[in-house]
């Protein structure tokens, strides 16, 4: 009859255009996304996310090892002075002078008297209570700590490290979030062409159908 021709007719011509709207927009996503590799493209970036993920695990121990060396290098450290005693000196140089001159005047007397007479007797004297007074009095000569100047090095270097090793974190970090950005724009792209895929095989599928009964 002529209305199922007609009807027929116009049925086949809509979807013939449809199916050339359907065919056009699934030819132009996948070339946007490069459907070709796209299995691959996703085998990659799985890849790469392990890796990243692999070395911010492999970042973070070394982070917490700087903690750690940190922590412990500023306890000792703050039990440990700057100065420390380097050499201990007898009394103080007045003290050094008087007995320098007391022995001078005991070698004077010794030219004039026997060692038994009174005044080298009591210069002797005095020299010995000059020495007592020397033992009594020491000084003290202060001293930098190397040692502290070795750990104080060695927490500066911790330091650096775990200054690098945050920065290097938060790059990670940035870089795990890109690659997971790409990923799951991969994946909405996938589903995207397999929604265009389904849709067009069913409108072929149904002119397929109004062709035959055409």
């Amino acid at each position: 009859p002529k209305g199922s021709y007609e009807f027929f007719d116009n049925q086949t011509s809509f979807l013939s255009e449809c199916i050339a709207a359907w065919e056009d927009s699934l030819r132009k996503v996948k070339n946007s996304t490069g459907y070709a590799s796209i299995r691959e493209q996703r085998t990659v970036l799985i890849k790469r996310i392990g890796d990243i993920q692999q070395e911010i695990e492999q970042n973070s121990v070394l982070m917490a090892s700087a903690r750690s060396k940190i922590h412990s290098l500023e306890s000792v450290l703050s039990d440990l002075p700057a100065m420390i005693p380097t050499e201990k000196v007898t009394g103080n140089e007045y003290m050094r002078s008087d007995l320098y001159r007391l022995q001078l005047k005991e070698l004077e007397l010794l030219s004039q008297f026997s060692e038994d007479a009174t005044p080298v007797r009591e210069a002797q004297r005095q020299i010995a209570e000059a020495h007592s007074r020397l033992e009594e009095n020491p000084q003290i000569n202060m001293g930098i700590n190397t040692n502290r100047q070795v750990m104080e090095l060695s927490l500066m270097t911790e330091k650096a490290a775990l200054s690098s090793a945050r920065s290097k974190d938060q790059a990670l970090q940035a870089l795990l979030a890109e690659v997971n950005e790409k990923l799951r724009i991969l994946n909405d792209s996938e589903a995207v062409i397999s929604n265009i895929e389904r849709n067009l095989e069913i409108k072929e599928n149904t002119f397929r159908k109004y062709s035959d009964n055409f």
